[in-house]
């Protein structure tokens, strides 16, 4: 089985420099930079079924 690829926290600083880590609950993001986050996604690349 395999598992899909990671988006990691360097992937998520790139796009918001504030982003400290994933183990804090909530983090304000700044909503105008997610387009940007998605097009990181395109480059990520799933698992074929």
């Amino acid at each position: 089985m395999n598992t899909p690829p990671e988006v990691g926290p360097d992937v998520v600083s790139r796009i918001w420099p504030e982003f400290k880590r994933f183990s804090q609950v909530k983090q304000r993001l700044q909503p105008k930079s997610y387009s940007a986050f998605e097009n990181e996604l395109n480059h990520v690349k799933g698992v074929k079924s």
